[in-house]
């Protein structure tokens, strides 16, 4: 794995929280729960994230975060990653209208397109993620591969 172990968190999660993640030394990836309440056809109520195309050398210098300019996919993500300590919120900003995708797609293996609730979308919108539960290992793949890093085996 890419992603090193930062600080482990249970916090309860809320839209608008900032986290990092570090796949390199000395520098931070910045990530933001934008809801907490995405279900997908999952059930239950999951943290939909952003992961931005954005670096810092200090976790809490933290750049503009634009919902045109991220790194990967939007994507609907287990609370492991808190936990263990690979994401660490960082600072909580309130959510403004214009940090929020209009659309959230996600590409499900039927080649059906859906929102962040379940519901089939008439097509794909861009950015579209895929329709699954990510935890830190699959988000450390897609953050690794949209960086050029090799993907390195869980240790």
């Amino acid at each position: 794995m890419n992603i090193r172990i930062l600080k482990p968190s249970r916090k309860r999660l809320k839209p608008g929280d900032i986290f990092v993640l570090q796949v390199e030394e000395g520098r931070f990836v910045f990530g933001r729960v934008i809801r907490t309440d995405a279900s997908m056809r999952f059930g239950g109520s999951w943290p939909l994230i952003y992961v931005y195309r954005v670096f810092s050398a200090d976790r809490l210098q933290i750049p503009p975060l634009e919902k045109g300019n991220l790194l990967i996919a939007p994507a609907i993500v287990n609370r492991l990653p808190w936990s263990r300590g690979y994401f660490e919120t960082v600072e909580h900003r309130p959510l403004q209208t214009e940090d929020i995708l209009p659309v959230h797609c996600f590409h499900s293996a039927n080649d059906s397109y859906y929102d962040a609730d379940g519901k089939e979308l008439s097509g794909r919108t861009e950015p579209c993620g895929l329709a699954g539960m990510h935890s830190y290992r699959t988000i450390d793949i897609l953050v690794s591969q949209a960086l050029g890093i090799p993907v390195q085996e869980e240790s």
